[in-house]
């Protein structure tokens, strides 16, 4: 998936529920209605995407990260040198490109639905791993030692089905940035609390814009089973940078 390849779905208006990160409990959960329908792309940004608009990265510097297949994606990407990708190929496209919001990933790896995760109707069904590897990569519980570190490798994109919407690899080979910041400097849960709506409201195109780091979502590929059904572990992680080591991220255009 090289710059011309790139490919979109549009993701319809719709809810999702945001867990507060302070206690990661659904009760005090709200709800946020994406008011708009967007259009996000179909996969991550891949490292021959990368490279194409910024040059050689050293996407395989890094430790478990073994391999650089183009057609991986991006991966351990700084927030800052996403803002600079997405300028240029703004600039390349003559188009507007952004990174998406914590409630329009939400929205968009859900796939429309309520369930606890899109290929999976309970945690009952995401604990049986045989059943789960066929949608998303899976450490095992019975891997030890090298087999486990074996298979915490990046996987290429497109390996695993789509979700209802179409697409490709929201959980499972690597977390995403989204737009929302967060304040790590005075250790406050995400998003502030003093800017977090009620438990149990609804709130329209909700976005935490204040803050000196970035907040990524989703699992990476280190994920077993378990991982899967905790979802703070799909939602919310404050980064301070490069050092999510899995960080990669996809793109809506307008």
């Amino acid at each position: 998936m090289y710059s011309t390849d790139l490919q979109f779905a549009e993701i319809p208006p719709g809810t999702c529920l945001v867990p507060c990160m302070e206690s990661n409990l659904v009760a005090k959960a709200f709800t946020v209605r994406v008011t708009k329908p967007f259009k996000i792309s179909k996969y991550l940004i891949t490292r021959g995407q990368w490279r194409e608009f910024m040059g050689e990265y050293s996407f395989s510097s890094m430790p478990l990260i073994k391999s650089d297949d183009q057609l991986c994606p991006a991966t351990g990407i700084g927030r800052s040198e996403v803002d600079l990708f997405l300028k240029k190929i703004s600039k390349v496209y003559g188009k507007t490109f952004s990174l998406p919001t914590c409630a329009q990933w939400l929205l968009a790896c859900s796939g429309g639905t309520r369930n606890p995760a899109y290929w999976a109707t309970s945690d009952h069904e995401i604990a049986n791993e045989e059943r789960t590897a066929q949608f998303v990569p899976v450490i095992r519980e019975s891997w030890r030692g090298e087999e486990r570190d074996r298979h915490r490798t990046v996987r290429k994109i497109g390996q695993y089905p789509t979700n209802p919407f179409g697409l490709y690899d929201m959980v499972g080979i690597a977390s995403h940035w989204v737009q929302d910041r967060y304040d790590m400097s005075d250790n406050a849960p995400y998003p502030d609390i003093g800017s977090y709506p009620p438990a149990g409201a609804q709130v329209d195109d909700y976005y935490h814009d204040k803050g000196n780091c970035g907040v990524v979502c989703g699992c990476g590929y280190g994920s077993r089973v378990y991982d899967y059904m905790n979802l703070a572990n799909h939602v919310l992680r404050p980064a301070h940078g490069p050092g999510d080591i899995d960080g990669s991220f996809r793109i809506i255009v307008e």
